[in-house]
């Protein structure tokens, strides 16, 4: 009893009385934020009133007063024990209303409303999709996006979807069309990707999801990821084989592959993959194709097949630098195959003088000093020991 009634207990009972106080005002702390209107319903109405209050409705509809109608239906539709009849009848003249709203607004705050939370489903649909159009128009595509995200949070299963799912996609195409200007660390067009990924997750049937995964890949590209453009370009494939870009994501895939590719000694299995996936789209158009995409393709298929050729020749060196014939024919073979693909009269020389060497089956004796095979003594751990062929 001594310690409740100590000085330091004072300001927690006082903390606490004051965070009753406010839990108890909650409710009537929302209705402060309510649009008044006159002769407002109450909760407890009953029957009579609530026809009343329709036919007032009714009036204001027909009279332009649009705000009090939607609000007069709100208000109606939190009554109690209201019968269903009368709360049908409410929602179908609060989407009269809204309705109406729409039509008449020319600007993005003529729908603005803090009562846009409490709409039924159609309605909030109805009202958020407008507002929705009218950001875009008013050059602000990712508060549209917003909008329409928010809705699809509340009512994921609502009636407007593909004019939802267009909105989106219109808003990512205007953030990915944005100028790379920054302001304080900033660039609209970064906020594409998240907006089209959006589109694809939420929307997969919508028409235009083709080119969403289109401009994905090419977002993501100008970025340096290549390895998700490839992937976004797969999923275009994958969802949408008939789109018309694909033909192109088919081209796009090998080509991205091949700018990731640095270094002729790594990543040899990925420009094997590309010389076959371009051979197979080259395969599909006819040879005498002079068109952009075929010559893109050709000559990616050309420094592809380059890449291959140097990278088998330095794979060559270094077999017939640790006197490993059959690993020099090997990789001496490839080198001289694609050098006559791409007519490399160099490449074919070299590969050439590397095979000769290896059918002489000549030891360290023909090579200069610093190359010359060293004997490893029994036993000598700190010996120099042959590279390891990789």
């Amino acid at each position: 009893m001594a310690a409740l009634a100590s000085p330091r207990s004072a300001p927690l009972g006082f903390l606490a009385a004051l965070c009753l106080w406010l839990c108890a005002g909650c409710a009537s702390i929302g209705s402060v934020f309510e649009p008044s209107i006159p002769d407002a319903p109450s909760k407890r109405a009953s029957a009579e009133e609530v026809e009343r209050q329709l036919a007032r409705a009714e009036s204001e509809l027909e009279g332009g007063q649009l705000r009090d109608a939607s609000e007069r239906c709100l208000r109606l539709r939190q009554v109690r024990n209201l019968p269903s009849p009368l709360r049908e009848r409410s929602e179908v003249l609060l989407e009269q209303a809204t309705l109406a709203r729409v039509s008449a607004a020319t600007r993005s705050r003529d729908l603005r409303s803090p009562s846009a939370a409490r709409l039924p489903r159609r309605s909030r649909a109805i009202q958020t999709v407008a507002r929705a159009r009218l950001f875009l128009a008013e050059g602000r595509p990712y508060r549209a996006f917003s909008e329409i995200r928010d809705l699809e949070a509340a009512h994921p299963g609502h009636h407007l979807q593909n004019e939802a799912a267009d909105t989106v996609y219109q808003a990512g195409l205007d953030l990915s069309q944005a100028k790379r200007a920054w302001i304080f660390l900033f660039s609209k067009r970064a906020q594409a990707p998240g907006v089209l990924d959006y589109l694809v997750l939420q929307h997969p049937s919508f028409p235009r999801c083709d080119h969403a995964y289109y401009l994905l890949a090419s977002l993501h590209a100008d970025d340096r990821d290549i390895e998700l453009a490839i992937d976004r370009l797969s999923d275009l494939l994958l969802y949408h084989p008939a789109s018309p870009y694909a033909r192109e994501a088919e081209l796009l895939i090998p080509t991205l592959r091949l700018s990731d590719h640095l270094r002729i000694d790594h990543d040899y299995a990925g420009l094997v993959m590309s010389e076959r996936e371009l051979t197979a789209w080259l395969g599909r158009v006819a040879s005498s194709e002079q068109g952009e995409l075929a010559e893109r393709a050709r000559s990616a298929l050309f420094e592809t097949r380059r890449r291959l050729v140097e990278a088998d020749l330095e794979v060559a060196q270094f077999y017939r630098t640790v006197e490993r014939p059959e690993g020099t024919t090997i990789h001496a073979g490839r080198a001289r195959q694609r050098a006559q693909l791409i007519d490399d009269s160099q490449a074919i020389d070299r590969a050439e003088a590397l095979l000769a060497w290896a059918d002489t089956g000549q030891g360290s004796s023909e090579l200069p000093p610093e190359f010359r095979r060293t004997e490893i003594p029994v036993n000598d751990k700190d010996a120099p020991r042959d590279p390891q062929p990789p």
